[in-house]
C-alpha cells in the first residue's frame, strides 16, 4: 500500500477555521416535483374504476383468428427426409463372396498377465524398502518468502497519515439546529380501504351476467400429436433389403479362426 511521505507540505486550512458563517445567505428549499396527496390518489383510483365499469363492450368488433404458419404433417416430414434419387444397389446384390480372402486377426498390444503384474509389484516394493534415506536425502530448512500481514499491519496501513481536526465538531451547539416535522408524502392505503376495494371486486364478480355476455366456443385440435402407429410407420424404410441370400447361406462355408 502506498503511503504519503511525512516530508511533503500539508495544505493550509487556516482560512477554513477563520471563516465567518454570518456571510452565508439563507435559502428556502422549494419542492419542484411534489408527490400527489392521499386525496388525489383516492380520486384517481375512483375515476379509474368508474371508467372500467362504464365501458361499452358493444363498441368492440368481432375478430376471427386465422392460423398463418401451419405445422407440417407426418407425411410432409417423411417426404422431406427422402432423397431425390435412391443409390444403385445392383452391384452389391450381385457381388460374389468367393472373391473375399480369409484374414487372421493378430493381437498386437498384448496385456500383461497376472503373474507379470505380481512380479513387478514385488520388485517395486523391494526398491522402496532398500532405499538409503540417510545417505541420499539432504536436510532442508523451509523459509517463508512472502508472509501474510498481521492484524496490526493491516490496521496501521488503513490509518491516515494525519487525523482531521475535530475541534469544531466537539464544540458545536445543538441549539443552532432547527426542528423539522417529517411528512409522509406517499401514504399506503389503510386496512379499511383495502377491505372496501375487495368487497367491491367480489360484488362485480357475483353480479356478472354469464348467460348474456359469454359465448359458447367449440375447441378443435388443429395439430394432433402422432400416434404410436404413425411413429412406427415413419421409422420403417420405404423398401426392405433383400435377405434371401442370408437365409440360404450355408455355415459350412465358414472357416475356423483362432484368436491370439
Amino acid at each position: 500500500m502506498a503511503t504519503q511521505s511525512s516530508s511533503e507540505p500539508r495544505p493550509d486550512v487556516s482560512s477554513v477555521a477563520a471563516f465567518d458563517r454570518d456571510h452565508l445567505k439563507h435559502v428556502e428549499t422549494k419542492e419542484k416535483n411534489p408527490l400527489p396527496s392521499q386525496a388525489v390518489i383516492d380520486e384517481e383510483a375512483v375515476g379509474s374504476r368508474a371508467a372500467v365499469k362504464g365501458f361499452d363492450k358493444k363498441s368492440l368488433k368481432h375478430v376471427e383468428s386465422g392460423e398463418k404458419s401451419v405445422l407440417p404433417t407426418a407425411g410432409d416430414i417423411r417426404a422431406e427426409m427422402m432423397p431425390d434419387s435412391l443409390p444403385d444397389r445392383s452391384e452389391v446384390a450381385a457381388f460374389s463372396k468367393e472373391k473375399l480372402k480369409p484374414v487372421k486377426t493378430a493381437e498386437k498390444g498384448e496385456l500383461p498377465t497376472a503373474e507379470i503384474i505380481k512380479e513387478e509389484a514385488i520388485d517395486s516394493r523391494a526398491e522402496v524398502k532398500t532405499f538409503d534415506k540417510e545417505g541420499k536425502l539432504h536436510h532442508v530448512d523451509v523459509q517463508e518468502k512472502n508472509p501474510l500481514p498481521t492484524a496490526g499491519d493491516i490496521r496501521a496501513e488503513m490509518m491516515p497519515d494525519a487525523l482531521p481536526d475535530r475541534s469544531e465538531v466537539a464544540g458545536f451547539s445543538k441549539e443552532k439546529l432547527k426542528h423539522v416535522e417529517t411528512a409522509e408524502k406517499g401514504a399506503l392505503p389503510t386496512a379499511q380501504i383495502i377491505k372496501e376495494e375487495s368487497i367491491d371486486s367480489r360484488a362485480e364478480v357475483k353480479v356478472f351476467d354469464k348467460e348474456g355476455k359469454l359465448q359458447h366456443v367449440d375447441v378443435r385440435e388443429k395439430n394432433p400429436l402422432p400416434t404410436a402407429g404413425d411413429i412406427r410407420a415413419e421409422m420403417m424404410p420405404d423398401s426392405l433389403p433383400d435377405r434371401s441370400e442370408v437365409a440360404g447361406f450355408s455355415k459350412e462355408t465358414l472357416k475356423h479362426v483362432e484368436t491370439a
